[in-house]
């Protein structure tokens, strides 16, 4: 985010995609599964 705003862009949005959980994982799994996030989409927009 800070090199973006660096560089002139502001972030629009930002959307997390996490895998989804199967019924065979392990509990660690199925936490790690929600707190990182499989794909991290941006949005940004050059500032004047």
């Amino acid at each position: 985010m800070t090199a973006l705003a660096e560089t002139g862009l502001g972030v629009t949005a930002i959307r997390e995609v996490a895998d989804l959980p199967g019924a065979e994982e392990r509990r660690a799994d199925r936490r790690a599964a929600r707190e990182f996030p499989l794909f991290l989409g941006l949005r940004a927009v050059k500032l004047s």
